[in-house]
């Protein structure tokens, strides 16, 4: 459905975050540099504008965010301001939410907005992050747009017989329109 793929949009993000953001622990710039050099652990990385408790998750802060600098959690331990979240990031095998708080203001950063659409539209088992789509700041020809792709892409799935994509798209779809009715 996206010309440009998944891996790249989340190198360029990151790419973006280090040269954009200043952030409060050298230990945050270490991981996103490893985790944009590494295509394994890049992959299981899904920025999260919300955490989700039971979701192994890293949160890195900016000088500009009111929290602690660096925090990760996994339900077996709670790491905060410690240089081993390095090391379980780096060594462990399953998806990690990554959280960013990027300023304490208001703003939205349009290209987190970007990734985590992205993240939405290319990974089919998606409902626990289907939540994340009531905060994009989308504008409505960009919001117009995308709901008329996500109809051709239930099209499409109906035609392949693809159950899957049908259920994904169009949760995607009828979420996108209680959003528009909300705001």
């Amino acid at each position: 459905m996206l010309d440009v793929p998944l891996q790249q949009v989340k190198q360029q993000f990151i790419t973006y975050l280090l040269t954009h953001y200043t952030f409060k622990s050298r230990i945050s710039v270490w991981l996103l540099n490893y985790i944009k050099a590494n295509a394994q652990l890049l992959n299981h990385i899904h920025f999260v504008d919300h955490v989700i408790e039971q979701h192994p998750t890293l949160q890195l802060a900016t000088v500009d965010a009111q929290t602690h600098a660096i925090q990760y959690h996994d339900g077996a331990q709670h790491l905060i301001n410690s240089d081993q979240i390095f090391h379980e990031v780096i060594r462990t095998s399953q998806t990690i939410d990554l959280k960013l708080h990027l300023h304490h203001d208001v703003r939205r950063d349009a290209m987190l907005d970007k990734v985590l659409l992205y993240q939405l539209l290319e990974q089919t088992d998606q409902s626990a992050y289907l939540r994340d789509l009531y905060h994009l700041s989308l504008s409505q020809a960009t919001e117009q747009r995308l709901l008329e792709a996500l109809s051709s892409q239930i099209d499409l799935s109906l035609t392949m017989q693809d159950a899957d994509a049908f259920y994904h798209f169009t949760r995607l779809r009828n979420t996108l329109k209680l959003r528009r009715q909300h705001f």
